[in-house]
């Protein structure tokens, strides 16, 4: 049986992740802030820049899905660095340490955002927000940690104009993977 970690198990996409795991059969232990989880999940209750906690957390686990973020258009720069970008470097060391196999990071699009746009088709509102500013670790510091990131929506494209949109995102991606 696969053994599933997951962080931010309490949250929206963190908890749909972990349902799906367990209606396939597997393990799942999950970490959040808040003692709550689906039904079936082993909790880990701490934050993702506890190394202690992320030990924990990825200690004989196949797998880490990372979800736990602070998302939102405003807030404190500070917090949402410590979480967001620390935290996943915790969270992703504990992994490697723990010899787990595979770590992805996932999201939503609400790190995009909403102001000016749709919940379909977010737009920024300030590049110096801060989640926007976190694009710093993913352009410079993914490089020196060991993390391939890509990133992107993943949404059916319903126009021309969306289909377009995707594949000039596949031919960055690649392009910044170096495939």
């Amino acid at each position: 049986m696969a053994r599933v970690a997951i962080t931010g198990v309490a949250g929206f996409v963190g908890s749909h992740v972990a349902e799906a795991a367990l209606s396939r059969g597997f393990f799942v232990r999950g970490l959040d802030v808040i003692d709550r989880a689906p039904a079936g999940v082993e909790r880990v209750v701490g934050d993702v820049g506890d190394a202690a906690a992320a030990a924990r957390l990825c200690s004989g686990a196949d797998f880490v899905v990372h979800a736990a973020a602070i998302v939102g258009e405003s807030g404190r720069k500070e917090l949402f660095w410590r979480i967001n970008v620390e935290g996943t470097r915790v969270v992703a060391r504990a992994a490697r340490e723990a010899g787990v196999r595979r770590f992805v990071h996932i999201s939503s699009a609400m790190v995009y955002g909403c102001a000016g746009g749709t919940a379909r088709r977010p737009v920024v509102a300030d590049a110096a927000a801060p989640y926007a500013a976190l694009c710093r670790f993913h352009r410079e510091g993914a490089a020196g940690s060991g993390i391939r990131a890509v990133g992107g929506t993943r949404r059916r494209p319903t126009s021309a104009e969306d289909l377009h949109e995707l594949k000039e995102r596949r031919r960055s991606h690649r392009k910044w993977l170096g495939t």
